[in-house]
């Protein structure tokens, strides 16, 4: 069986004091929105079990409008910004500063450990991996969630492709008239 995410979200939240009216859990809905099972230990804090979460499932959590939202990575709200209404810091000739990591600073691979529901919940730990470049790095992570392999595999190799994807990103400025960008909104 198992918990439909935002069920589960949602008493996390509510087990730190929130009210219902104080969170937003609507967006988190798809097809591999089932937590078929979840180790806590007495030392975890609900924070570390909403952190795993979020990473395991890809969902984005972030304050808006005084409430506390959850969604989809997959879902996220993008906002067109053209390039003449962007505002210019005083000592900047461009409006956008646009950082690279290197990427030897980037994953190679990823090695994520989780509960194998078909192997007695035995901790289990899958690789995945960058075919080319030259980095060398490795991340871990351990979830205390039961899955399967192929799930956990498919998650490994997408955080390496979110990894190289977010390589470059940008410093800028929007002006007032987009005072209704959010947190979790992305920009183009």
């Amino acid at each position: 069986d198992g918990a439909v995410l935002p069920r589960l979200v949602a008493s996390i939240c509510r087990r730190v004091g929130l009210t219902d009216d104080k969170f937003d859990v609507s967006g988190l809905y798809g097809p591999g929105c089932l937590v078929r099972g979840l180790y806590i230990a007495n030392s975890t804090t609900e924070r570390d079990i909403l952190e795993a979460l979020a990473r395991f499932y890809q969902f984005n959590a972030f304050e808006s409008e005084g409430k506390l939202k959850f969604s989809m990575s997959i879902n996220t709200k993008t906002i067109s910004v053209p390039g003449d209404s962007l505002v210019l810091k005083d000592d900047r000739t461009y409006p956008v500063t646009i950082t690279r990591k290197q990427e030897i600073d980037l994953p190679k691979s990823v090695k994520l450990t989780y509960l194998d529901e078909l192997n007695n919940f035995q901790a289990a730990t899958v690789d995945g991996q960058k075919a080319t470049g030259n980095a060398q790095n490795v991340i871990s992570f351990s979830f205390p969630i039961v899955a399967e392999a192929p799930y956990v595999r498919a998650l490994g190799i997408t955080m390496i492709h979110q990894a190289w994807r977010a390589r470059e990103y940008g410093d800028l400025i929007l002006p007032p008239s987009y005072a209704k960008v959010e947190q979790g909104d992305g920009l183009f």
